[in-house]
């Protein structure tokens, strides 16, 4: 395998939000979050420790975000759909913005089949199956070790912590 290559996070974001408008499922900002957090901690625990972004998730209370994409979508409440009318976009762009996002990535063969894997299997989720599942694994309870169920938290949840337990994961398999 070449050189693994890097994405800027906003992109994967993006790319995220297109493919799944595209295979038919519905996104939240909220449902957003938790999807690129996995993809970065399967990433790193598939392709031996190497991270597709740098930003490191914080661990609130509705699980792992990442700041920079609840930024960007802060103006939708945490449950609307983000549509493709909301990104500025129709049927018929859409398809075009997915190669133009596609082409700007330029990740490995391997990188978009294990996108596209973890889009089959969480995508299909809804966001209170994601956020039940991340409250029930290692990283986001050690980041908010001692936090309240309800109190804010803007602890980091490390790469090292994903890739332990992602990795631990694979392990058993």
């Amino acid at each position: 395998m070449e050189e693994l290559r890097q994405a800027s996070l906003l992109d994967v974001a993006r790319y995220t939000v297109l493919r799944l408008q595209q295979m038919g499922l519905s996104i939240s900002p909220l449902k957003l979050q938790k999807l690129v957090y996995y993809i970065q901690a399967w990433h790193l625990a598939y392709f031996n420790n190497h991270t597709l972004f740098e930003e490191e998730p914080e661990a609130w209370v509705n699980g792992p975000v990442y700041r920079e994409i609840y930024d960007l979508y802060r103006d939708l409440g945490i449950y609307d759909q983000i549509t493709p009318q909301y990104l500025g976009l129709n049927e018929d762009t859409l398809a075009s913005e997915v190669e133009e996002l596609h082409n700007r990535m330029n990740l490995e063969q391997e990188q978009w089949n294990f996108l596209e894997a973890v889009y089959k299997h969480y995508g299909v989720m809804d966001h209170d199956r994601l956020v039940m599942l991340t409250h029930s694994e290692k990283p986001w309870n050690e980041a908010r070790n001692g936090i309240p169920p309800f109190e804010y938290s803007n602890n980091k949840i490390t790469k090292e912590s994903m890739y332990n337990f992602y990795n631990s994961l694979l392990e058993k398999k």
